[in-house]
């Protein structure tokens, strides 16, 4: 069963979608403004333990086209805000138990979970 490793992650799918609407992308969000890590931290820090997380879903007004019509950071806050928090974790057909309690490892190694002091309990 799918273990949490961090209340600092929102694990929504979107409106209503399931992972079999998702088509093989689970991107969870972090809660950036309660870590005191960054994103890029936290994605080579996975990507250093071997776990092949991702970015998607870079806001099409900040790619070079549309900046040269005249769109710049701050047009779309909300597509921004989402691209600084989003973070892809791997999920693919094959993926077994091990392979899901390797990401929830590093992920757990990364963020502070309900169980660190950092959270404000030991176990």
């Amino acid at each position: 069963m799918f273990e949490t490793p961090s209340p600092y992650i929102n694990y929504s799918t979107g409106r209503g979608l399931s992972f079999n609407d998702t088509e093989g992308l689970y991107v969870v969000r972090l809660q950036l403004d309660q870590l005191r890590v960054t994103h890029r931290q936290v994605f080579e820090a996975t990507r250093d333990q071997g776990i092949g997380v991702n970015l998607h879903y870079i806001p099409v007004h900040t790619q070079p086209f549309y900046r040269e019509l005249g769109f710049q950071l701050g047009d779309c806050p909300v597509a921004e805000k989402y691209y600084q928090e989003a973070l892809t974790l791997p999920l693919f057909p094959g993926m077994n138990e091990e392979d899901q309690d390797r990401v929830v490892g590093a992920l757990k190694r990364i963020l502070p979970t309900e169980y660190t002091e950092e959270h404000g309990r030991t176990r």
